[in-house]
């Protein structure tokens, strides 16, 4: 339908067919769809959560205006990192305000968040505070809730980036072109989403600006959304958003092709190396130890496996084979199961070494011989092994774990294959 009758049909409409017919209008954009949001906007309270999915240019400018005000209050209070009374909120608001817009004026104030990055990421949002919040409209506060029951997180900058994500897989090139020219020149407040804007367009000319190890937040927050199908190649996913009045989630992607640029896969491997780069990044996000955090590793490895590419898949084996042997998260063993070509007698006393260093635990081993597919003849011989190698090494006081780990290999040699019935 075009904006005129659109707008015909809503002086009759009522409930949700109202509710489709605002949301197709403000996704449209043109000068009718403009003038009419314009007044809704002069309603906020009445019309929030049409203003925050709507496209047009007078809603974009009134978002700007919001984000205005409190890039203001972020600079004049960043000595304290603490904005006064009802700042929590404005913050909140102005976040989701801007999600889709593209104006000009708006994109002013992303520019000012650039220039004064140092200041601005000294403000965290309090996400409890706002789910419970009078001072902001109720669908603000449902969608705090279930924005932080998906990630946890509370850095402005990063649920920015987020939203301006969503942005560019909904609003296309010439949005995702603006989020690339604006994180050119400000790489440390928008890089994760001018990578993605790169990314989305050509994976190869995104490794040229962003492969450095200074952007491997972003790296993986990126490949996080990275998923390869034999059938449809490599997709790249936007972040969860919320959208509509009643919050649902909004998610879309963007077809990259079937192919990655192999210096990718080579820097993944390189960042996986280092411990405090990967941890950092996934407990600032989950919250969680440094054995999870690669198995959210391990994860973004399978996720971006292709088997046809054999460079790929030599340099995945060897980054699964390090990960099976120092966390053993089922993913790894997933790993070297496609990889293929890998030595079960390396990966069982590659685990055992480094659990008598403390490096490792006994799960670590139970994981292995259940995720890896050997013969129970060939676990068996790797269980004796095993067994001599750690009573011969192990001098750390983990004595219930090592002693429920040699009742369960008792347990496994005990039981009785099932008999076939022919």
């Amino acid at each position: 339908m075009k904006s005129a009758d659109i707008i015909a049909a809503l002086k009759n409409a009522k409930g949700e067919d109202k509710a489709q017919l605002l949301y197709a209008l403000g996704s449209i954009g043109d000068s009718n769809a403009n003038e009419y949001y314009k007044k809704l906007a002069e309603k906020p309270s009445r019309y929030f959560h049409y203003l925050c999915y709507a496209r047009c240019e007078a809603v974009s400018d009134y978002a700007a205006g919001i984000l205005e005000n409190a890039v203001s209050i972020m600079t004049a209070f960043a000595d304290t990192g603490v904005g006064p009374d009802g700042f929590n909120e404005l913050m909140w608001t102005a976040l989701n305000i801007c999600a889709f817009k593209s104006s000009d004026r708006l994109f002013v104030q992303f520019e000012r968040i650039g220039q004064h990055y140092e200041k601005v990421r000294r403000f965290q949002m309090d996400m409890r505070g706002l789910m419970f919040s009078k001072k902001i409209n109720p669908f603000l506060a449902n969608r705090a809730s279930k924005w932080y029951g998906n990630c946890g997180e509370t850095d402005f900058i990063f649920a920015l980036n987020d939203m301006l994500i969503c942005g560019i897989t909904r609003n296309g090139d010439s949005f995702a072109e603006k989020i690339s020219s604006l994180a050119d020149r400000y790489p440390t407040a928008y890089a994760r989403a001018g990578l993605f804007a790169d990314f989305a367009r050509d994976n190869g000319i995104a490794f040229d600006k962003y492969g450095r190890r200074e952007f491997a937040d972003a790296v993986l927050s990126v490949f996080s959304g990275i998923e390869f199908s034999s059938s449809k190649g490599y997709m790249l996913y936007s972040p969860v958003w919320f959208a509509g009045n009643k919050n649902k989630i909004y998610h879309s992607r963007i077809h990259i092709g079937n192919n990655i640029d192999i210096r990718w896969v080579e820097y993944l491997v390189d960042i996986a190396k280092d411990d405090e780069a990967v941890y950092r990044h996934f407990k600032g996000r989950f919250g969680i130890v440094l054995k999870s955090s690669y198995r959210h590793m391990s994860r973004i490895m399978l996720s971006i496996f292709s088997p046809e590419t054999k460079e790929q898949r030599d340099l995945l084996r060897e980054y699964f084979k390090m990960a099976a042997k120092r966390f053993s998260n089922e993913e790894d063993f997933a790993g070297l199961e496609l990889c293929g070509e890998y030595s079960f007698y390396e990966i069982i006393m590659g685990i055992s070494e480094n659990i008598c260093r403390g490096n490792n635990t006994y799960y670590g081993l139970c994981n292995a011989f259940n995720g890896i597919r050997q013969e129970r003849c060939e676990k068996l011989f790797m269980l004796d092994m095993v067994e001599e190698y750690i009573r011969e090494n192990d001098k750390g006081d983990r004595n219930a774990q090592r002693d429920n780990f040699f009742k369960e290999a008792q347990l496994f040699r005990e039981r009785k294959r099932p008999r076939v019935i022919k």
